[in-house]
Order: C-alpha cells, then sequence, then structure tokens
C-alpha cells in the first residue's frame, strides 16, 4: 500500500511541475541595433532611440518609483551601446513638451561621451505610493 502511495505523490508532484509556467511571459524588449536605435517591427511606428522629445522611450508604470526604476533599468541595458555602456547618470532633470511630462537623463559613457535620453513619463508622473 505504501508503494501506491508514494507512486501516486510522485505522479502528482510530476504532473504538478510539468503543468506550470509562466501564466503571463513578457516578450522579450527590444533590442537596439548598433545605432543605439530600437527599430520597431511595424515600419510605420517611429524609431524609439530616446535621443529626443520626438523619439523619446515611453516609460508605462502606475507609480512614480516603479516608474522611475524603469527608466534606469533601461540605461543600464540599452544607452551608450556604442560607447562601451553607461559609467553613470550624471543628472536628471523633468521638462514639459507637448502636453506631456519627460525625464531627460544625462548619461556619462565609458569613453566620456554624454548622451541625454528622453524618458516620456506621463503614465505615473505624480503617482507616489
Amino acid at each position: 500500500m505504501k508503494k501506491f502511495v508514494v507512486f501516486g505523490l510522485i505522479l502528482v508532484i510530476l504532473f504538478s511541475v510539468g503543468c506550470f509556467g509562466p501564466i503571463d511571459p513578457k516578450p522579450n524588449p527590444p533590442v537596439p541595433d548598433e545605432n543605439n536605435s530600437i527599430i520597431p517591427d511595424d515600419p510605420e511606428l517611429p524609431v524609439q532611440d530616446g535621443l529626443s522629445f520626438e523619439t523619446a522611450i515611453i516609460i508605462e508604470s502606475e507609480i512614480s518609483e516603479e516608474g522611475i526604476g524603469m527608466e534606469y533599468d533601461w540605461v543600464e541595458f540599452n544607452a551608450c551601446k556604442n560607447e562601451n555602456g553607461p559609467q553613470s547618470v550624471e543628472m536628471q532633470e523633468l521638462q514639459s513638451e507637448n502636453d506631456s511630462w519627460f525625464d531627460l537623463l544625462h548619461v556619462r559613457c565609458h569613453n566620456n561621451d554624454l548622451i541625454v535620453y528622453y524618458f516620456q513619463i506621463d503614465s505615473f508622473f505624480g503617482k507616489w505610493e
């Protein structure tokens, strides 16, 4: 009898492990090309390289703490691609343009270049937890 109970438990565990995977896996984020531009799948969409108000990276979040963290994550993984990556964020400034709010992060690259990246933050601006 013990053998059947143990065997049954093993089957239940194996079945459970095999059935549960990610519920809603997030797609891989777009990877910038050699010019540090994120090329959209749809050629009619604008390129979002974050180098101007028009091509700002749009951050979607419900609260400021998370949104700001997402900006810094983007910088860590995407900024200064042609300059051996980011070294530090030198300054963060807030600007309004065309009824939208933007964070501008001044990023120092490892080759000592300073690049300003624009993030559109309307979804979370002023929403603190």
